[in-house]
């Protein structure tokens, strides 16, 4: 079994970047003491908060003591949380495993945690979705996967019981109403799947899911939605069983390239939505154009 962990960045860096920008306007800070910071925010020059770099201005300190004892992986928000998961089993004085939520003034735990780690959350009409590497979330067997309602941890049946990597699950995404996850398994609840799956009263599978040849499974780093498409990013060669390394699309019926003729040619880590464009990071140096999969030997024009 592979253990798998993508490039971790610690919460202060991390958190403090995507939470000012997306989330932070809604908890207004208190006004500092007169004198103590100029208008705007930014410390006075003689401050012992002064920025020692250009541009530390930016970032947001109003988490106050917070201190994790390990690394974030992942974070999600809605109208009244910010979540975290990753590594830590605590985060200043406040004991959380594995999960955690702020609402503004105060970090708490969630629902007693997982006994593990969580790499990725996704929330969706109110559900809080978690995967990552753990066996119980609270006193629930989950096997990898777990949804929280708010009250309390639920399962998805067994969950992944025959995970490839660790973390088994990399990604959750939700598409058409849909929960799918991401990640490197063989089999997930009593279905036999290569690495991606979606949960409807029930796990499905996607065709024969990814793999990097016959009966060896490839993984799912990234999932990613818009109205039209799932997009699935990760180290494979082969998404159903037709050759399309590494990033394809699943219109809820069939898997096709990103576009016709186009191949990635190295893992694709990371996927994002942007005004009904699609951004990949990852692996690869190019994006090839003109491929030919059908041909042999296989060949793409220059």
């Amino acid at each position: 079994m592979l253990h798998i962990t993508r490039r971790a960045v610690f919460v202060c860096v991390l958190l403090c970047a995507f939470l000012s920008i997306h989330f932070l306007s809604a908890f207004p800070v208190s006004p500092p003491a007169p004198g103590e910071e100029e208008i705007g925010g930014t410390p006075k020059p003689d401050s012992p908060d002064a920025p020692a770099y250009p541009g530390d201005v930016f970032w947001d300190a109003r988490f106050g003591a917070f201190a994790p004892n390990a690394r974030v992986y992942a974070i999600a928000i809605d109208s009244n949380y910010v979540y975290i998961g990753g590594e830590f089993t605590k985060i200043g004085n406040v004991s959380a495993r594995g999960i955690a939520k702020w609402d503004g003034h105060e970090w708490s735990a969630v629902g007693g945690g997982v006994d593990g780690w969580v790499r990725t959350i996704e929330i969706y009409q109110g559900i809080v979705y978690v995967g990552g590497s753990f066996k119980y979330a609270g006193d629930v067997l989950c096997n990898d996967i777990a949804r929280w309602d708010g009250a309390r941890w639920r399962s998805f049946g067994s969950g992944v019981v025959d995970p490839e990597v660790i973390p088994s699950i990399q990604d959750i995404a939700v598409f058409k109403g849909e929960v799918y996850i991401g990640g490197g398994f063989r089999r997930v609840g009593g279905l036999n799947t290569y690495s991606i799956a979606k949960w409807n009263k029930g796990w499905h599978a996607l065709g024969s899911g990814v793999s990097w040849s016959a009966g060896n499974p490839g993984v799912v780093y990234a999932l990613a939605a818009d109205s039209n498409y799932l997009y699935i990013g990760g180290g494979f060669l082969y998404a159903g069983g037709t050759y399309m390394p590494h990033l394809v699309k699943w219109d809820g019926n069939n898997y096709s390239p990103i576009e016709a003729g186009a191949e990635v040619t190295g893992s694709v880590l990371s996927l994002a939505m942007r005004g009904g464009e699609l951004i990949a990071g990852g692996e690869f140096r190019v994006i090839r154009a003109g491929c030919n999969s059908t041909a042999t030997p296989h060949t793409c024009s220059p």
